[in-house]
């Protein structure tokens, strides 16, 4: 910080109220220092000690190289401290005011820049942060522009195409909700799961994830029996790890790659669990209302419902569906939470009304996941409350569970 032209003898306050003014934006040691040049213009000091014990080492001005004389505290507080060396003379009443005055500006001076520093430094965490996901959702998303641009070219087997797009999907719904847990921004990191994995798996992903790295070298592949090679780990972490590695390594023919993993310690692989398909003891027809603004959202899950063998109708606002129930009955009315106008906790409660309470099933199929996201929903009226994205034999089979209780779940 350069020395304030206006600090010159005899005018004292007109140099604090420039002083304050610059140290608005100075580093807390530039502070510091511009303090103790403006106490050292005060009459009667030959020399100023600044000592601001939790930031700064301590700043001295007017000492010469043999001693200056005692020093004596000037003024203070609990962010610095000052000492000075007096010329003789005693300080003016006026000019101690000054300097109380000049400390106190300068201490607030000091937690200003602490907390622009303390700031700057949850703004770099955000950034680093916000590179790191858009770097995952990236990887992620790239193969699913790949695979879709082989699918309209008609190149490949379709069928390979959507497992990859289905692999990825789920990748970007694991990543969604490492964003909502906000814990892991303070800690400036994603969570790492541990937790069984089919090395199979990890490595396909791995190698669709590796593609645009290595581009058109020779032939990449691998040969691992899925459900025979278990290990506990992260399936995404070590997919991306995989891909890096072999993205680096594909150079010359013969490489080997070696990872150590912890096994995964049963004698049996996971078990999967496959939910129950609709049975004959449940009728093809069964009539469900899907309400969500989301167009697409609304109108994709209603045709996978009527694919199931649902009679299903998708409706995009809440006075929609409220005027569609009044005219024909439903058994499920599977509901979003965020609509417009009509939030998805007052158009359950409305339903329950318009049906009589107990006739209706009503689930939520939100993206707000909270504890008290799913307690709102509970006391609104819906039997279940699930996070999108959800697997389609998950709500099938809450559909058929909740219908085969009845009303209020009785069985």
């Amino acid at each position: 910080m350069a020395r304030d032209p206006t600090a010159r003898p005899g005018n004292p306050l007109a140099a604090l109220s420039e002083r304050a003014g610059l140290w608005r934006s100075a580093s807390r040691r530039d502070i510091a220092a511009s303090l103790a040049e403006l106490l050292a213009g005060l009459p009667g000091v030959r020399a100023v000690r600044v000592t601001a014990p939790d930031a700064i080492d301590p700043i001295d001005v007017g000492f010469p190289p043999d001693a200056s004389g005692p020093m004596v505290p000037l003024a203070g507080n609990e962010i610095l401290e000052v000492s000075v060396a007096r010329t003789g003379r005693r300080l003016a009443a006026g000019d101690e005011a000054i300097a109380q005055l000049a400390v106190e500006q300068a201490a607030l001076a000091l937690e200003a820049a602490r907390l622009r520093g303390k700031l700057e430094g949850v703004g770099r965490t955000r950034d680093e942060f916000v590179a790191a996901f858009g770097h995952e959702l990236r990887d992620r998303l790239a193969p699913i522009f790949t695979s879709l641009t082989l699918l309209k070219m008609g190149e490949g087997k379709p069928e390979a195409h959507r497992q990859v797009i289905e692999r990825q999907v789920a990748h970007l719904a694991h990543l969604v909700n490492d964003l909502i847990d906000v814990t892991h921004v303070a800690r400036g990191e994603l969570r790492v799961k541990r937790e069984p994995v089919d090395l199979a798996v990890v490595v396909q992903s791995a190698i669709e994830l590796a593609r645009p790295l290595i581009g058109e070298k020779a032939g990449l592949a691998a040969r691992v029996p899925r459900g025979m090679l278990w290990a506990i780990g992260d399936r995404q972490r070590l997919a991306q790890a995989l891909a890096i590695l072999l993205g680096g390594s594909i150079t010359a023919e013969g490489n080997d790659l070696v990872l150590s993993l912890p096994a995964h310690a049963g004698r049996e692989r996971p078990r999967t669990v496959v939910p129950p398909a609709l049975t004959s003891g449940h009728p093809a027809g069964l009539r469900v209302l899907v309400v969500d603004d989301n167009v697409d959202a609304a109108d994709t899950l209603a045709t996978a419902l009527r694919a199931s063998g649902l009679e299903a109708h998708a409706v995009y606002g809440a006075v929609e569906a409220l005027e569609l129930v009044e005219a024909r009955p439903f058994e499920v009315a599977v509901l979003d939470i965020g609509l417009p106008l009509m939030d998805g906790y007052e158009l359950a409660r409305r339903l329950r009304r318009v049906t009589h309470g107990d006739d209706l099933c009503l689930i939520a199929l939100t993206g707000y996941g909270e504890a008290a996201d799913a307690a709102r929903s509970q006391a609104a009226g819906f039997r279940r409350h699930f996070v999108k994205p959800i697997q389609l034999g998950t709500l099938l089979a809450a559909i058929v569970q909740d219908v085969s209780r009845g009303p209020r779940g009785q069985a």
